[in-house]
């Protein structure tokens, strides 16, 4: 399903939203311009001819009823679109769970590696599908973030970066692995920006230093940090980043300089938690020159 899929015989359902958004200013605004109306005719009724008043009145009536009507029709099929999308994501994670549960017992159970590769293909295929179902629904990623179900919910985001980092140490570091952003109860392997990448999302529902900025297709790299993070954050320099508990810390990639890129959350001391190519696990590494970093990133 796409997230841009029409209406049966009308509009996209971008633009549906769009203007359920903005139908009700309209329609506000043609209310407001009634009693204008009334008391401009009021005034120059004299002057006016009849004929004209008329006319005006009659176009006045139809774009005003046209208004009120995609009003009400966007509404409609807005809530229709939202309902059975909402339905398909409840058999969409029910068979995801499933499949998880499939996949443990068969790991359990020593099957083969050709098997389980399988039911993890299919897994992964359905976490797209609900990727796409919930973007068109207004939620996002492993959890209803109108719901606010993020973990540590109630946390500032400094923390719930530290805390949700922390949950995956010892969690297995492995070069190019992509990581699922979308599926909060993830662990890994992954890299370190894939590891990073994961991280932000689930605290605060942004994809960044990913690219493209879709959670169920983003593939993460720690040059994307450069000129990130747009409206979810701003940059700060390396010297608050260290003193800073929950920054994150910046060093970009330099292939022609044979230079590896890296980024960490600080956790204040000098400390980083990252997933560490070295030890090939999620860990708390011990604190670098600051010349090493390039920029620190306040998350809102």
């Amino acid at each position: 399903m796409n997230g841009e899929a029409a209406a049966p015989g009308f509009l996209s359902l971008s633009e549906l939203l769009k203007f359920l958004e903005y139908g009700m200013t309209g329609l506000v605004a043609i209310l407001a311009i009634i009693p204008a109306f009334l008391i401009f005719t009021l005034i120059f009724r004299k002057t006016v001819k009849r004929e004209t008043v008329q006319l005006i009145k009659m176009l006045f009536a139809f774009t005003g009823g046209l208004v009120v009507l995609l009003f009400f029709f966007t509404y409609f099929a807005n809530n229709t679109v939202v309902t059975r999308a909402s339905g398909d994501i409840d058999k969409t994670q029910d068979r995801i769970d499933t499949l998880t549960r499939e996949i443990e017992d068969l790991k359990v159970s020593n099957a083969s590696a050709d098997m389980v590769a399988r039911l993890e293909n299919a897994k992964g295929a359905l976490t797209i599908k609900l990727n796409e179902l919930q973007r068109l629904t207004g939620t996002s990623g492993g959890y209803d973030l109108l719901m606010d179900e993020r973990p540590y919910k109630g946390m500032e985001t400094s923390e719930r970066l530290i805390a949700i980092a922390k949950s995956r140490l010892g969690t297995k570091w492995a070069f190019g692995k992509r990581a699922q952003l979308a599926n909060k109860d993830f662990q890994g392997p992954w890299d370190n920006s894939e590891f990073m990448g994961w991280v932000v999302f689930q605290a605060t529902g942004e994809v960044i230093g990913c690219e493209p900025p879709d959670p169920g297709l983003a593939d993460c790299y720690t040059g994307f940090w450069g000129g990130e993070p747009g409206d979810a954050g701003e940059e700060k320099s390396v010297a608050w980043g260290l003193a800073y508990h929950g920054g994150i810390l910046v060093r970009l990639p330099a292939p022609a300089a044979n230079r590896a890129g890296k980024v960490g959350i600080s956790l204040g001391d000098g400390t980083f938690i990252e997933a560490n190519g070295d030890n090939g696990v999620v860990q708390v590494s011990e604190p670098r020159p600051a010349d090493y970093w390039d920029f620190a990133v306040q998350l809102y």
